[in-house]
């Protein structure tokens, strides 16, 4: 500006016109202006990542903690659903990022604590609403109040969907570990096996089973031992009833004498001895 009106005083000493004046100014300021416009520069922040149900990071690298709110761990009931919500309200889009009057910059992982709004939205109270977080980390929990507090509160309480959800799941899950040990503990006691302090109802299942695997492999073997023996007696008694045949031959007289015999003077008949 300083420029243009130095210009157009030297204008003005050689004879130019006001008009020529007005003109020099505007053009020698134009282009100054339009360096400083922001015409097509893209607002907020982008997202390029959502870690979880109230972590995202931006396009600079920096990890984001949603201020108020806390959903669940990896493994916990209710992790993929708040992460997959979040996702679809804030990966890939630009946000704006608010750091309120009170609050502490970072967490102690160093995330940047903040509202994160999409739009008109507030992604931490959407997330509220719908009973996939809940309200933490102010100052009913000993922590920085934060100004959104009591609409946060306020969502959380008039929304337990996905508490009851993880609660009825929790329960369930409950019973079936009840039940997986119970079953475990039947083939132990099948097996004679003892459960070991602290083991779990699949180890010791899998030790009962090894066991009576073992128990049955015995016992067929026992079987056949057996079974071999009673073969090896029929046969004996078998082949002893053959050697008597040939040392006392069936009574031809028809007497029906079996006993021990041996022939009479003369060799024509046969007389009952005693059996050896």
């Amino acid at each position: 500006m300083t420029l243009a009106l130095g210009l157009a005083a030297k204008a003005i000493a050689v004879g130019v016109g006001t008009a020529a004046v007005a003109t020099t100014a505007v053009m020698l300021v134009a282009p100054e202006d339009a360096a400083t416009a922001p015409a097509d520069r893209p607002s907020g922040t982008l997202v390029t990542q959502v870690v979880d149900g109230d972590t995202v990071e931006i396009e600079s690298g920096d990890r984001v903690r949603l201020i108020g709110i806390d959903t669940p761990e990896v493994g916990q009931c209710g992790y993929e659903t708040a992460t997959v919500a979040l996702r679809s309200l804030v990966e890939g889009e630009r946000v704006i990022l608010q750091n309120p009057p009170g609050v502490q910059d970072e967490d102690v992982y160093g995330r940047l604590l903040r509202y994160v709004d999409q739009g008109e939205t507030d992604a931490g109270y959407q997330l509220l609403k719908v009973g996939l977080a809940i309200a933490r980390y102010d100052s009913q929990d000993g922590y920085d109040p934060h100004p959104r507090e009591s609409r946060y509160r306020a969502a959380d309480k008039a929304n337990k969907a996905t508490t009851s959800r993880c609660e009825e799941q929790a329960q369930h899950e409950e019973q079936e570990r009840r039940d997986e040990w119970q079953h475990a503990t039947d083939v132990a006691d099948q097996a004679h096996v003892e459960p070991r302090p602290g083991e779990r109802a699949a180890h010791l299942l899998d030790r009962a089973r090894t066991q009576l695997r073992e128990q049955h492999r015995i016992h067929r073997q026992q079987f056949r031992q057996k079974q071999r023996q009673r073969e090896r007696q029929q046969e004996r008694r078998q082949e002893q009833r053959q050697e008597q045949r040939a040392v006392n031959p069936p009574d031809s007289s028809g007497s029906g004498y079996t006993g021990c015999r041996e022939y009479a003077p003369g060799g024509l008949t046969w007389v009952p001895i005693p059996c050896p």
